[in-house]
């Protein structure tokens, strides 16, 4: 079934989209991974044990949606 023009769904993509870019500004802020140490970060420490988890989760669920979504182009073209 085509569902590209759906117009739910791309809302949902929408909002996925910003679901992705959220976690990555919490990532920037909360962690040493541009290399930043001391005062200049906050600690995922300082951060509720259930927003971490809820980060988490919601990053599994995007990946495995990608994933799926790109082996699932992967099948559609083989002939």
């Amino acid at each position: 079934k085509e569902y590209n023009h759906d117009k739910k769904l791309k809302i949902f993509s929408s909002k996925m989209n910003v679901l992705m870019i959220s976690i990555n500004e919490i990532r920037n802020l909360y962690s040493e991974s541009h290399g930043l140490s001391g005062k200049e970060y906050f600690s995922y420490n300082s951060l509720p044990p259930h927003h971490i988890k809820l980060i988490v989760d919601t990053t599994k669920t995007i990946t495995n949606f990608l994933i799926e979504t790109h082996d699932y182009r992967l099948e559609s073209i083989k002939i």
